[in-house]
Parts: structure tokens; C-alpha cells; sequence
């Protein structure tokens, strides 16, 4: 099949096959890389019924673009293949969530949940304005390219087929049993309700590192979706759990009834436990760098709401508003900028006085490790024998060409950059060769070219 044509479109080499059809690379007429998916013919009675299925996928997804959403270009009949095939644009490095949760021990830790979890919370709200459901989320279908972004793939795929073609239940076509909502499988009204609950689930399975139901029959884990409750995580904060069994509730009435409340509702155990202020912050950098500004004011307005005189979100959301505003004065839109690596050096070394060495590469929380938080990612907790330093000490992050940190509103202890005490809330720069002392802890801080 190598170097086949299906449309306008070149093949240059099968990737995958799924539930739905097989996935190949290919290559558009100006030679551009697509993800291209050719769906099993013995999928479809109604061809027609489909193809404008497909169509009405497109369009809505044009309307209501997200940048968490991987958008469907092309979607197509090819009469020498007698194969209907949809066109996505080409992930580089693409990996799993499924995939990285075996990369990394078997399952995720909470900070990383709760970032996919809430990132997928928004791609949903776009997506059920464009088309009213995903229909078939699983963790194969969440997936981080090669620079770490994160997208949502097939939106609205799977859900047509099932509404337009006769004969075909939800699971048969979803590929698993792990995720499946009650009303799927009781052939029940589904919409939003129904992706939250396999959302959860699947949060569920990366903080557990298994499903809510290990059954091995199918029939048997269909069963359980409809009449068992998951066993409870012992290393998660009660409140999140509540958040995930109200989003798993066997009653879709008892389940968070739009992306909205959804979305406030997990902002507000973020708020309650102190982590949502400098998860907000990065996401709204992320954003911004992306040209996502509606985003990235959204996640600012957040922290506002919370700290009305937050320095850096005041100034990140000034300089949207001012670009905004140029972009309305000229009537020429200002050029989305292109991510790029962050510039040299992106790796951060921190030295105690024995030598011990912790590095850190593009941003992350210095801390100390809690079972009832999450790991951050410079655990000062072997050397920090008075327990000086909080949970959450403080943020370090590089842009521009340097280092800065901001030690967080709620540390209580004094934070030290060459001698001189550090104002809580806001950011400072990190140079190299300066000396941090966090708690009663001394680090000296080197900038690296690559982390060993």
C-alpha cells in the first residue's frame, strides 16, 4: 500500500488500526504531512448519511476552534478505494497518554492529571458547542507531541457512525469497555455527560494505573459501569475524589451538567488546596505564546478574581489587551507567534552545601513532598531536616533568556536570594551563580546547557 493515492492524497505509510479504521501518513498535494484515516468499510450502511455527518463535523469545528482540539481538514469518498476517509493535520512526536503512563512507572501523578483533566474540560466545551459530544474518549485519543502540547484527537468521530449507521453499539466502535458511560451501553440519551464521565474514568486509570472496573470480560466491566462504584484512591485528596465520583455518577442527572460547571467546580478544589494560582499562570503563558489570547485572559481573570493586585497576571494581562488593542487600531491582525524551545539555557541546577545536585529544565515547583499534595518538582524534603520549607515553596520558571522565581502567597517561611529576602507573590530573577536559601536550606544555582 506505500506511496498509494486515496483522494488528493498520498500515502506514504500505515500508522495504526483502530476500532473506527486504519490510520496512515500521508501527504497533501503541497506535500505537507497529514494523519489520514481511511474507516472500515464494514462500518458503514449509509454512506450519505455519514459523509454529511462528516461534513457538519467540520464546519462545527471551524465555528468553534480550540487549540486542545486536533481538527478534522478533509473527510472524503474515494471510489477506487470505495473508502470514506477524514484528514487531520500531522502531530510530530505524538504519544499517548496510555503510552506515557507506562513510560513513566505505570500512572501519573496528580499535578499531571489535573493538567490533562482540566485542559480536556476545555477542549470539550469547544467541542460540544461545535458538535455536542466527543462520543469516544479513551487515553489512545489524548494525546502531547513532541513539544509537550496537548491535543484531543477524533472529536465527534466514533458518534457519528453510531448516529447515522444502523446496527453498531457505542463500544463496538469505541475499541474498550474502561470508559463506557451507563447511557452507552443502556442506549440512553448521551451528550456532554457522557464524555465526562469517560473522562473521569480515564483519570481515574492514570492516577490508579488501572480502570475503575479490571474485569476481564467485557460484558462483565459494561456491567459494572451501570451498578458498581470505582474502589477509592487512598493517595488522592478526598476532595478530587468527590469531584471524579459526581463526574462518574451512575445517574447522568447527578453528573456535572455542562463543561462550565465542571470546570469551576475542579478550579475550585485547585483554589482550596493552593495550587490553582500558579496553574493558572502557566497555563495562561502557555496560551499566550500560542496566540491564544481569549484563553489566556480567561485563566488570568481567574487569578484575578482571587488576588485582584497579582502582579504578574496583571502584567500578562495588560500586554494581551495592548496587543488586542494594536490589532484593532491597524485592522491587521497581529501574527500568532510560533512556539519555540525556550532559549539557551533551558535546564536550571540547584547545589547544596554537601553537593547534592537537583535539576530542573523549563519551569516547575520547589518544595517538599506531602501525601496529601503533589510531588514538586525540586523535593528539597532530604535536606530539609526542620521541615522549613512548605509543600509549595515557590515557582520557578525561564523566559526571555532567564531564570525568575516567585515564592508562593501562602509560604510562611523567609526565601533568601544572595542574602536579600524575596517578596511573596511576586516574580525576581534567578541568576546564575546566585545563592537561594529556601527554609533552612542553601542552594547555589547554576544555569546548564543540558541536563545529564
Amino acid at each position: 500500500m506505500s506511496r498509494r493515492r486515496i483522494g488528493l492524497y498520498r500515502i506514504d505509510q500505515e500508522i495504526r488500526r483502530g476500532a473506527i479504521g486504519t490510520m496512515y501518513q500521508a501527504r497533501d498535494e503541497k506535500g505537507d504531512l497529514r494523519a489520514l484515516k481511511i474507516l472500515h468499510p464494514f462500518l458503514i450502511q449509509d454512506r450519505v448519511r455519514l459523509e454529511q455527518a462528516l461534513k457538519g463535523l467540520i464546519q462545527g469545528l471551524r465555528e468553534h476552534p480550540s487549540p486542545y482540539v486536533v481538527p478534522i481538514i478533509d473527510a472524503n469518498y474515494d471510489q477506487d478505494w470505495d473508502g470514506l476517509y477524514v484528514v487531520y493535520p500531522w502531530i510530530e512526536r505524538a504519544i499517548s497518554l496510555d503510552a506515557l503512563m507506562q513510560r513513566e512507572g505505570g500512572r501519573l501523578s496528580l499535578d499531571q492529571v489535573v493538567r490533562y483533566l482540566w485542559r480536556t474540560l476545555l477542549a470539550l466545551r469547544a467541542i460540544q458547542l461545535a458538535i455536542g459530544m466527543h462520543g469516544a474518549l479513551k487515553l489512545s485519543n489524548l494525546i502531547l507531541d513532541g513539544r509537550g502540547r496537548f491535543y484531543v484527537t477524533d472529536p465527534g468521530l466514533a458518534a457519528a457512525i453510531y448516529s447515522t449507521q444502523s446496527g453498531w453499539a457505542p463500544w463496538e466502535l469505541i475499541g474498550t469497555s474502561d470508559y463506557l458511560a451507563p447511557e452507552l451501553i443502556q442506549n440512553r440519551a448521551a451528550g456532554f455527560i457522557t464524555d465526562l464521565y469517560a473522562l473521569a474514568a480515564m483519570a481515574y486509570h492514570l492516577l490508579a494505573g488501572r480502570p475503575p472496573f479490571i474485569y476481564e470480560d467485557p460484558v462483565r466491566r459494561r456491567q459494572a459501569h451501570c451498578e458498581e462504584n470505582p474502589t477509592p484512591l487512598s493517595d488522592v485528596p478526598e476532595a478530587f475524589q468527590r469531584w471524579l465520583y459526581q463526574a462518574m455518577a451512575k445517574d447522568p442527572h447527578q453528573r456535572f451538567q455542562a463543561p462550565e460547571s465542571a470546570i469551576e467546580a475542579l478550579g475550585n478544589i485547585l483554589l482550596e488546596r493552593g495550587w490553582a494560582i500558579s496553574f493558572w499562570l502557566s497555563e495562561a503563558y502557555e496560551l499566550h505564546a500560542l496566540g491564544e489570547s481569549g484563553l489566556a485572559m480567561e485563566h488570568l481573570e481567574r487569578i484575578l478574581r482571587v488576588q485582584p493586585e497579582h502582579p504578574e497576571a496583571q502584567m500578562l494581562l495588560e500586554r494581551i489587551r495592548r496587543s488586542q488593542s494594536s490589532e484593532k487600531e491597524t485592522g491587521e491582525p497581529v501574527p500568532k507567534p510560533v512556539p519555540e524551545p525556550p532559549p539557551s539555557p533551558p535546564a536550571l541546577m540547584l547545589r547544596d552545601r554537601s553537593g547534592q545536585i537537583f535539576r530542573l529544565r523549563g519551569e516547575g515547583v520547589i518544595g517538599r513532598r506531602s501525601a496529601s499534595s503533589p510531588s514538586p518538582d525540586v523535593d528539597l524534603s532530604s535536606i530539609d531536616h526542620g521541615r522549613y520549607i512548605s509543600r509549595r515553596h515557590a515557582r520557578v520558571w525561564f523566559q526571555d533568556g532567564t531564570w525568575w522565581i516567585e515564592v508562593f502567597s501562602e509560604t510562611t517561611n523567609q526565601t533568601l536570594l544572595n542574602g536579600q529576602p524575596l517578596d511573596r507573590g511576586c516574580p525576581h530573577p534567578l541568576p546564575d551563580r546566585s545563592r537561594l536559601r529556601v527554609g533552612d536550606v542553601e542552594l547555589e544555582v547554576r544555569w546548564i546547557t543540558e541536563l545529564e
